[in-house]
């Protein structure tokens, strides 16, 4: 098990979040609210996606924006059966997805060794833009 340093650690190296939505106008306005976020115009997009090993069309409302150093992605789905309309089904609005960063192969490594319990890490193998690694966590 890890200590609890560790996890601690891990949990303040999120550095973007993945915020499924009803309404990405009305999430932003909160947020807008207290004065803690810088937002980009929000983007109608088609987005051709996999669902359930499926390929799908999905219609979505984009919004990204910063609270303080993390990079928060607001996703509206908006029409299809697809990820992100079945996790907002499930769940209404929630955080669907955290992305961590990682200085190197070897923390990647680590971290994937880390996660035994019932989330499992799964390296995505993409280059992050800043030079470390993605990783995605999934209930097994």
């Amino acid at each position: 098990m890890p200590a609890l340093n560790d996890h601690i650690a891990w949990q303040l190296r999120v550095e973007r979040l993945l915020w499924v939505v009803g309404d990405t106008k009305a999430a932003v306005a909160g947020w807008e609210k207290v004065n803690l976020i810088e937002t980009m115009p929000a983007q109608d997009l088609v987005a051709d996606l996999r669902y359930r090993g499926d390929p799908v069309k999905a219609k979505l409302r984009w919004t990204v924006a910063r609270v303080g150093d993390t990079i928060v992605d607001f996703v509206e789905p908006r029409e299809g059966n697809n990820a992100f309309s079945a996790f907002h089904k499930s769940h209404k609005d929630g955080v669907m997805a955290l992305v961590h960063r990682v200085d190197d192969m070897a923390a990647l490594e680590r971290e994937i060794e880390r996660h035994q319990g019932p989330w499992r890490a799964r390296a995505s193998g993409l280059p992050h833009t800043r030079g470390g690694r993605r990783i995605a966590l999934r209930a097994v």
